[in-house]
C-alpha cells in the first residue's frame, strides 16, 4: 500500500490542455498502474487510472493501490509506453475511489453533468485489460449497457452496526477485465467519464482465485467522485 499525501494543486497546466473529444485524445487521457520490480527492473500492471483536470489530477480505485506491493516502484504508464510517478492526494476506502496527482497531461476527460447514468445507456468501458501483453490491445475500450443500480456495504473501513453506509453501484454490461479497475466508464460519443469501473472486486462476478469472469461490471458513479474533487480549504 502507498502512504498517502497530501501535496497541494500546485502544478501549471500543460501547454493548451484541452478536453478529450476523440477516441485518440481519450486513450491519451488514461494511464495504465503499474509496479517496477528492482533490480531487475520488470514492469507488471495493477490497474489504471485517468485524468480528470489540466493540472495533473487523477482518478482510480483505492483497492488498486492498496494491492500495490511495498517493495516495488508504483508508476503511471501511458499508450507510448512513457512512465511518470505519482503522488496520492486522497484515499476513500469506503466509495473505493482515490485521487492522484502527477505532472499535467495534454488532454483531460470531462465530467458527465448527471450524477448517475441512465438505465440502457450506451456505454464505453475504458482503462488497461491485464491480460494482454502490448499496450495496443490492452487499452481498447470495450462497448457497453448499463443494465442496473443496487446498494452495497461499505468496504475499507469498520463501523459499528448501526452506522454502515451504504453505497451505490451501478451495474454494466459486461463484465471488465480486473486491470481495467480505476478506468474510466465513459458515455458513447460525448466520450465523458460516467463513473470509475470497480472490476472483479466481489466474488459474484468472477475473475478472483482462477474462477471464470461473469455476470457485470460494478461502477462507481459522479455521486461519490465530485466531492473528492473539490477543493479544500
Amino acid at each position: 500500500m502507498i502512504a498517502a499525501l497530501l501535496v497541494a494543486s500546485l502544478a501549471s497546466p500543460a501547454p493548451d490542455p484541452r478536453a478529450a473529444r476523440t477516441l485518440a485524445e481519450v486513450e491519451e487521457a488514461q494511464a495504465q498502474v503499474v509496479t517496477v520490480r528492482r533490480p531487475e527492473g520488470t514492469t507488471t500492471a495493477r490497474g489504471s487510472a485517468f485524468f480528470v483536470d489540466p493540472y495533473g489530477h487523477l482518478v482510480t480505485c483505492a483497492h488498486v493501490l492498496d494491492h500495490l506491493p511495498k517493495d516495488e516502484a508504483p508508476r503511471l504508464r501511458f499508450r507510448d509506453g512513457r512512465e511518470r510517478r505519482f503522488s496520492v492526494v486522497t484515499v476513500d476506502r469506503e466509495t473505493d475511489l482515490a485521487v492522484l496527482l502527477s505532472d499535467p497531461p495534454a488532454h483531460f476527460l470531462t465530467l458527465a453533468e448527471d450524477a448517475m447514468p441512465s438505465i440502457g445507456q450506451a456505454v464505453l468501458l475504458g482503462g488497461f485489460a491485464a491480460r494482454p501483453s502490448d499496450l495496443e490491445t490492452a487499452r481498447r475500450l470495450t462497448p457497453g449497457t448499463v443494465v442496473s443500480r443496487e446498494r452495497r456495504w461499505a468496504t475499507g473501513v469498520r463501523r459499528t452496526v448501526g452506522s454502515r453506509r451504504r453505497i451505490v453501484t451501478v451495474k454494466v454490461d459486461p463484465i471488465a477485465d480486473a486491470g481495467q479497475s480505476g478506468g474510466p466508464l465513459l458515455a458513447e460519443g460525448t466520450f465523458e467519464a460516467l463513473g470509475v469501473l470497480r472490476a472483479n472486486l466481489e466474488s459474484a462476478t468472477g475473475g478472483l482465485g482462477g474462477t471464470p469472469r461473469k455476470g457485470y461490471s460494478a461502477v462507481i458513479p459522479l455521486l461519490y467522485l465530485r466531492p473528492l474533487l473539490e477543493p479544500k480549504d
